[in-house]
């Protein structure tokens, strides 16, 4: 009846998979029910409990429009768990054959679920390793990807833009954020030519009102250009920060 994903470095809390099997019991009428969690990090020995209660979600059951304008829904699908035949029915599927396929799936099932609710159970554990197998650095072919999934998460607001505006201007967010980390944390370690490359590819909501994306869209060129000068500085403030960090 419903569907959980889980990944390699989460594991199940004790009983917390019975308990949230009664709780589902009480949300039939939801298509989708969001979960806490507890962060482990091995090297401390020690957790963070409730991470999203303690982030101001409450246990309401409303539209999961209103609930992606009302909180800063996570993206990674694990933390909710779905009703099975709404999957099937809206054909919510990940994008095959992609890297970093979660966002736009959170984000589309949240759009059309017709009912929504915050459990505050620490259902998982996610363990803090040092390890990502998201991680990106200077991988051109990598940066590329976050590119692409930067673009569908216009392309799922967009599709909900003549019925549904607030919710979609509320996933449109989502994709301006989105960008905006990209090109402030990752776009800059390309080079030139790469630069201008997936700038003109990969475009961005026009309306963004975001300083950052505005300047670079009517300037690509002066943004490659700054980043080849400030490359080196930067690179050596995120060796430095990792340094500090470890």
């Amino acid at each position: 009846e419903w569907i959980l994903y889980l990944d390699q470095d989460d594991f199940f809390i004790g009983d917390s998979l019975k308990h949230l099997r009664n709780s589902l019991k009480e949300y039939r009428i939801c298509d989708v029910v969001m979960f806490d969690y507890q962060l482990k990090d091995l090297l401390r020995n020690c957790s963070v409990h409730h991470i999203y209660k303690n982030q101001g979600f409450n246990s309401e059951e409303i539209t999961g429009s209103k609930f992606i304008q009302k909180y800063p829904i996570p993206w990674t699908p694990w933390c909710y768990a779905y009703k099975r035949e709404f999957l099937i029915a809206h054909q919510i599927l990940f994008a095959e054959n992609v890297r970093f396929e979660d966002v736009d799936y959170v984000i589309k099932s949240t759009l059309l679920s017709k009912s929504m609710v915050f459990l505050p159970i620490d259902v998982y554990c996610h363990v803090d390793s040092g390890y990502n197998t998201s991680f990106v650095g200077n991988n051109r072919f990598l940066i590329e990807d976050l590119f692409k999934i930067s673009i569908r998460i216009k392309d799922v607001a967009e599709d909900f833009m003549m019925k549904d505006r607030e919710g979609a201007q509320a996933a449109m967010n989502h994709h301006i954020f989105h960008y905006h980390w990209l090109l402030s944390k990752f776009l800059w370690r390309l080079s030139y030519c790469e630069i201008i490359d997936l700038l003109g590819r990969y475009i961005p909501y026009e309306k963004s009102n975001n300083r950052l994306i505005d300047f670079t869209l009517k300037h690509p060129r002066v943004y490659a250009a700054l980043a080849q000068v400030a490359r080196p500085f930067l690179l050596a403030a995120v060796w430095l920060k990792n340094k500090l960090k470890s």
